[in-house]
């Protein structure tokens, strides 16, 4: 390596590390109940669950299909999803069971101030979830009253 080449490294090394430092700071910056807002597939399943637990009876059709089958088909389909629903809620039963079971596994290795920290970390996550519903409402309201006007 030359002279030359060191030469530029030597400059180009502290500009590049600054460069990454205040990247680095911008993403530390951002405010996470935004970015933590946004449901996992696992939360937003629940959601669902909940609302279906409520006592609505919610017939859907897999992802994509509404505009390509005609009412024939989707009352077939609907029927084909009745008939799988009680075998699938007997599995989800048995998973959930067997998800609390391993959780409780794990759970048994943390110490008392680990327990307290995941207890905090989950009780803050709420707190934003619910932050983000509350959100979602308002923006829903604010719609339906722009939609009004």
């Amino acid at each position: 390596m030359s002279r030359n080449d060191r030469a530029r490294k030597a400059l180009i090394a502290p500009w590049m590390f600054a460069a990454a430092a205040c990247l680095l700071a911008s993403v530390l910056a951002w405010p996470q109940p935004l970015a933590a807002g946004v449901p996992t597939a696992d939360e937003e399943e629940e959601l669902t669950e909940a609302e279906d637990d409520a006592g609505s009876t919610v017939r859907r059709l897999p992802p994509y299909y509404g505009d390509v089958v005609n009412d024939a088909q989707k009352e077939a389909i609907y029927r084909i999803q009745a008939q799988y629903a009680e075998q699938i809620e007997a599995l989800k039963a048995q998973l959930r069971k067997v998800v609390a079971e391993r959780d409780t596994a794990i759970e048994a290795l943390l110490t008392e101030d680990q327990r307290k920290q995941v207890a905090r970390a989950a009780a803050d996550r709420q707190e934003e979830l619910e932050i983000l519903r509350k959100f979602r409402e308002q923006r829903a309201q604010q719609r339906g009253e722009e939609a009004g006007n």
